[in-house]
């Protein structure tokens, strides 16, 4: 089976460095994507605390077209 992350080790670049740079952010990617599979509920509650603190600081949400 190919490992998803030789895919961004082997991008050819004209630099090391941009292989390097693509390389973590892959294996970041990666990583965040396996954590949200692995533990939905936890993003679930993030997002709920995120929306909590945003109307405790009295925020505007600008989705919402309603005026306060």
């Amino acid at each position: 089976m190919l490992d998803p992350t030789s895919l961004f080790i082997r991008v050819e670049s004209k630099t090391t460095g941009m292989k390097e740079l693509l390389s973590v952010w892959g294996i970041i990617i990666l990583s965040l994507l396996r954590f949200a599979r692995i533990y939905p509920e936890t993003i679930h509650l993030l997002i709920q605390d995120t929306a909590v603190l945003r109307d405790a600081a009295q925020i505007p949400n600008l989705t919402d077209p309603t005026p306060p």
